[in-house]
């Protein structure tokens, strides 16, 4: 006798009926099947998009945008910030900056003037009469003397105690220490041109720079912010083109004078404000 499918079907479902755990067993039976299918279709399934892949190519910039990149932005030579462009002079002001504040509201900075009192001033406040603190950055901040922005940085007017040993020298052979200059004690324009010697740098025929060394003790040069191996890149924002700078150089040295240096020291560059007040020739 030949059974129908759906007698057996009836039959199956009957037996089912009469185990105690039949429902149980086709319920595993059926998340077991479900699982199995699950797999199957990971297995199957790429794991990357269909295709070949690329990596992605990376994109240059046009030449007119690296033109402008590098025309801004000097990794050997200290440039300006963008606020201020057009203005590379250091302050000549007997100020000096002891920290810098960054925050929504523009900034803050610690100066302190001739007297040496420190006091926090905000951005948009006067920092002495006619001198006005512009705006606020990382290393240094931009004030508005008179109308004119002028630059004045952290390290400005910080001086060293010694000198560092020369590449050249022999080992075992000593060094002479820099005497450290007394704080306070006024330059003059004698001791000026009596204890720095200035010469030419040349690179491929062309005067970049007045390279600066010691004479005498190195009072006058620790006192000026000078190290050995110092070169005067620009004086007053003016660069330096020709040996001809160093007769202009010394003939500034006179009482009253006010100096802004931009000296390339290692692979940096420092500002430094030299200031001889008047009655000392």
């Amino acid at each position: 006798m030949v059974m129908t499918i759906n007698q057996r079907l009836r039959q199956r479902l009957g037996s089912l009926r009469a185990s105690p755990g039949g429902w149980l067993i086709a319920a595993l039976s059926l998340v077991l099947i479900i699982q199995c299918a699950r797999l199957v279709f990971v297995l199957i399934t790429p794991a990357t998009p269909v295709g070949a892949w690329q990596p992605r190519q990376p994109v240059d910039m046009p030449a007119d945008a690296k033109a402008d990149l590098f025309a801004r932005v000097d990794p050997f030579y200290r440039s300006v910030a963008p606020t201020e462009a057009g203005s590379t002079t250091v302050t000549s002001l007997q100020l000096q900056l002891f920290g810098v504040r960054i925050d929504g509201g523009g900034g803050s900075a610690i100066i302190a003037g001739g007297d040496g009192i420190q006091k926090s001033i905000g951005v948009g406040e006067d920092i002495q009469p006619g001198v006005r603190l512009r705006s606020v950055h990382f290393d240094h901040v931009a004030i508005d003397n008179g109308g004119k922005i002028e630059l004045l940085y952290l390290d400005q007017g910080q001086a060293t105690a010694s000198a560092p040993a020369s590449a050249d020298s022999p080992a075992g052979t000593p060094t002479t220490a820099i005497p450290a200059p007394q704080a306070g004690a006024p330059l003059s324009a004698a001791a000026l041109r009596s204890g720095l010697a200035l010469s030419p740098r040349t690179i491929g025929n062309r005067v970049t720079g007045i390279s600066v060394a010691q004479q005498g003790d190195g009072t006058t040069f620790a006192a000026a912010g000078l190290r050995a191996g110092d070169v005067i890149r620009a004086v007053n924002g003016r660069p330096i083109t020709s040996a001809a700078d160093i007769s202009a150089i010394s003939a500034q040295l006179a009482p009253g004078a006010r100096l802004s240096l931009d000296v390339e020291r290692g692979a940096g560059t420092v500002p430094i404000a030299i200031t001889i007040p008047n009655g000392n020739p």
